[in-house]
């Protein structure tokens, strides 16, 4: 059977009942949503009573407060009706028309309007920026909507909206996560070019309080594009007080991690290298410290965050699983602010400020962690209770950097760069009569960025912007193991250490373009031109194969010096051309296509390829269903072993013996809004993935100059398809989300595994999440975090031996044929806030893995210290019960 048509026939499968579940929330949802104004029943009849009775009358019955101005209407004009339960909407619609009038809702309101407009069907466009009202910020996917919501857009990344309206009376309203609401009311006779200005929900640092009427309208997209809060992001899941990007998307559905974050984010079944991480627009290969633990995103710098964890949209490729495009802020333009904060790992701070006032401004923040301090204590204290000598140091920095340039109101330039490094060295040795056991291990890892763009507003329904920019990562991975046991008549010697090196550099130049012909259609085009360079390399040494290396000082700049680095450039360019086309109220399509063609120095034939993209999305509220499906290609690979030891990366390029890999997702959601404050949704997806890449369990891919190695690299396949059920409440004193995702993903690789399918290492079958944010009071507030997962995979052994040459053997009998134990862990955490005349403070306390479980996150083999003849697995826990306490202040 062909995988086209397993797939056809798994889609048939899965979407059949979520169709009927569809089809019967849709015919209860009259019922069960929110009732407008107009809706409201009534039963009403007169003779020859005046018009401003009769609306006075409809009001009481109805309690919906209708206003009218008693000198703009022909107040004692004599009306005739007779109504038994209509609607009130369709009562005013027989009683106005007659007198030349027509309502709108405003709010919970109905307003009484005139209707001698002429040229009723002429259409204007509302266009501007939104911005926020204290720092001038541009606002990204802000919403603005009509009061009766029948018409609504977004901003883009640079706070650009733009609406084609009726020439009539039009009361557009704006709303943003974390603001207050906004709206103006006025005639449109012309085009016409806005800007608003938002105030912030609260006006202290302590922006993540929870507002008691916080009811936020979202404009829905048929994309599956969520937009994270910012101020929950600051919340609760700290790790010794320091809040994270990565800690709140770990806990959202569909989202999973190695133990306490080690292994980056796996999404849907895919791996983390298959996820496409945006800084500023502008790709990270490795957005993760400490293994993934914390990302390099600065919380404080953060302006906007977006995950797309379904059918991708056609601007985004080059990755398969998902999108996260991280924006951070342009800078103050009216005044110079700041932040400083201290936890219990790191020291951070920001400032931002005007350089020319409304003109240009900037924005720098540093981070640097003192975990070394940590580290060290714990070491030694370790090294002591296992009778060990024993040293290990840690450490991270980012620093971002942006300066912002208004040239006018239609016109910017912003700079942005990025540089972060973290650095791991580890050491033991264990001796007594007639054992020496000495580990030595060295990570490192690193990433770069720096960008230029140009955004220009040709017009009011056209946005443009040029890109260029360069990124680059580099990890070394150095290990080295010696053993010896002294016998009556011979020495026992074990030798053997590995360097993993790699880097990627990428430069690139994008031009990008937003059309708004008109409020049905958003068009977005784009072009680009990238370089890839790549240096990838290993090298392996035992006592075997060099034993006069023994008792030599093998460290990791002496492997390096030996490495013949796989060198090689690669040239993309690429296309891409989508169309948001909101049908009417009720449905709406986004459909378009990226191309992208691949290029190398020795290539007989580049591979190109055409990538279909199509969201659908219907509603009548309080109903959502949206279903999407993608085509993607990604021209990097990684190797990555997650059997024994710790994870080992190692990015390549696509090239004649590595095609580059594809997948298909098919996605598809049910979303029943209660109101704007409780929303229930269930998920479903499906994926395939083709010329995936691994590491043969055991057996590390030699990457030299000197040997064709890409031919012993696997290739395979695999697929991950899932479940996802979750209820949210956004506003109130008490917020919650709640989640549990069922998920399974397999590879196939006919190299590894004997041929058979065996499961992804980072995938969970059940996980289930919950957080609640509680608002104590108008300073303070309560955060708890409960998760729960199913053990990760791992390869275990099922026998450690000696071959005739002393050589360890390591029999595996699956590919990741054993799972750690289950996953669970509790936060609690509590916010403390205060406002002063100089500015404003926070204190947040709390507990990270509050019951203290046992979380295994990797497994190594290692001698039996009392019998050298035997070996042992052990699994490795991170992160006991962990204090959480941070302070800041803000100015």
């Amino acid at each position: 059977m062909s995988p086209q048509y397993q797939c056809i026939t798994y889609m048939r499968k899965m979407y059949i009942p979520l169709a009927l579940v569809f089809l019967f929330f849709y015919q209860i949802s009259v019922k069960a949503q929110t009732v407008l104004p107009d809706e409201v029943l009534v039963t009403y009849q007169c003779y020859n009573k005046p018009l401003k009775q009769v609306l006075k009358d409809l009001a009481a019955l109805t309690n919906v407060s209708i206003v009218y101005s008693e000198n703009k209407i022909p107040a004692n004009k004599p009306v005739f009706v007779k109504a038994s339960k209509e609607s009130l909407g369709d009562v005013l619609t027989v009683v106005l028309n007659e007198v030349d009038l027509k309502y709108q809702i405003v709010g919970n309101q109905i307003v009484i309007v005139k209707t001698n407009l002429r040229n009723l069907d002429n259409y204007y466009t509302i266009s501007g920026y939104i911005r926020d009202a204290l720092s001038k910020e541009y606002l990204i996917s802000a919403t603005a909507f009509l009061s009766d919501y029948s018409s609504g857009t977004y901003t883009n990344e640079y706070g650009f909206f733009s609406m084609k309206l009726p020439r009539a009376l039009n009361r557009v309203q704006f709303s943003y996560l974390g603001y207050k609401s906004n709206a103006i009311e006025l005639y449109l006779s012309q085009d016409t070019i806005v800007e608003i200005f938002m105030v912030p929900e609260q006006m202290v640092l302590n922006e993540v309080l929870v507002s008691e009427n916080n009811e936020t309208f979202q404009t829905e997209t048929p994309a599956n594009q969520y937009i994270l809060p910012i101020n929950k992001i600051n919340k609760g899941n700290h790790l010794m007080g320091e809040s994270d990007a990565f800690r709140y998307i770990s806990m959202l559905p569909g989202v999973s991690t190695g133990a306490d974050g080690i292994g980056g984010l796996n999404i849907r079944g895919g791996s983390y290298d298959q996820n496409l991480i945006l800084l500023d627009g502008i790709p990270l290969y490795n957005p993760g410290h400490a293994l993934g633990i914390f990302s390099v995103f600065n919380a404080s710098s953060i302006k906007n965050v977006q995950l797309v964890k379904g059918a991708f949209p056609a601007r985004y490729g080059g990755r398969l699983s998902s999108v996260l495009d991280v924006q951070t802020k342009d800078g103050n333009m009216e005044k110079t602010s700041g932040e400083v904060s201290m936890s219990l790992i790191a020291l951070k701070a920001g400032i931002e400020g005007p350089i020319i006032k409304n003109k240009l401004s900037y924005h720098l923040s540093f981070r640097r962690t003192f975990l070394d301090v940590w580290v060290k204590e714990l070491a030694g204290f370790i090294g002591q209770e296992s009778g060990t000598e024993s040293s290990a140091n840690y450490f991270f920095y980012d620093l971002n950097g942006k300066i912002n340039w208004r040239i006018n109101q239609k016109n910017r330039i912003i700079l942005n760069a990025y540089n972060g490094k973290d650095k791991f060295v580890n050491s033991s040795a264990f001796s007594s009569e007639n054992v020496r056991d000495n580990n030595n291990a060295e990570l490192g890892w690193g990433n770069s960025l720096f960008s230029l763009r140009w955004s220009s507003q040709w017009s009011d329904k056209t946005f443009s912007k040029w890109t260029l920019y360069s990124t680059g990562y580099d990890v070394q991975s150095f290990k080295r193991y010696s053993f010896q046991q002294f016998q009556a008549n011979d020495t026992l010697q074990d030798f053997w250490a590995y360097l993993f090196d790699s880097s990627i550099n990428e430069k690139g130049v994008k031009f990008e373009i937003d059309w708004i012909p008109s409020t049905p259609h958003y068009f977005k085009f784009g072009v680009g031109a990238f370089e890839r360079s790549f240096s990838p390399g290993t090298i392996n040494v035992n006592r075997f194969d060099n034993p006069e290396l023994v008792d030599a000082p093998v460290s990791l700049v002496f492997l390096r010096d030996k490495i013949r680095f796989a060198e090689g450039k690669f040239y993309e360019i690429n296309a891409y051309a989508e169309d948001e086309w909101n049908f009417n109220e009720f449905m709406g399509f986004q459909f378009g296509v990226h191309s992208s063609a691949l290029f190398w120095d020795d290539q007989k034939k580049p591979y190109f390829s055409v990538q279909p993209r199509l969201a659908f999305l219907a509603k009548n509220e309080p109903l959502v269903f949206k279903l999407g499906i993608s085509n993607m290609m990604q021209y990097v690979h990684l190797l990555s072993n997650n059997g024994l030891g710790l994870p080992t990366d190692i990015w390549l390029g696509a090239n004649k013996d590595l095609p580059p890999q594809t997948s298909w997702i098919f996605s598809s959601s049910l979303k029943y809004n209660i109101n704007n404050s409780h929303h229930f949704g269930i998920e479903m997806y499906y994926k395939r993935f083709q010329d995936l890449t691994n590491f043969k369990e055991g057996e590390p891919v030699n990457i030299n100059a000197e040997v064709n190695w890409e031919e012993f690299v696997p290739r395979g396949k695999g697929e991950a398809y899932g479940i996802e059920v979750f209820y949210e409440k956004t506003s109130g004193k008490t917020n919650i989300l709640a989640s549990y995702t069922y998920s399974i993903s397999n590879r196939l690789f006919p190299d590894i595994n004997v041929g058979n399918s065996f499961p992804f290492g980072f995938n969970r079958i059940h996980n289930f999440k919950c957080s609640v944010y509680r608002k104590l009071s108008e300073f303070s507030e309560f955060s708890v975090n409960w998760t729960y997962g199913s053990g990760n995979y791992y390869s275990k052994p099922e026998n450690v031996i000696l071959d005739i040459n002393g050589k360890v053997v390591l029999l595996y009998p699956e590919k990741n044929n054993a799972t750690f134990n289950p996953y669970h862990r509790l936060d609690i955490g509590f916010g403390f806030y205060n406002k002063f005349s100089w500015g404003k403070t926070k204190l947040f306390i709390g507990l990270y893995n509050a019951y203290n479980q046992r979380n295994f996150f990797y497994a190594d083999v290692a001698r039996n210290r009392r019998d050298p003849q035997k070996f042992e697995i052990n699994q490795f826990s991170l992160l006991p019960l962990t204090p959480n306490i941070s302070y800041t202040v803000s100015f």
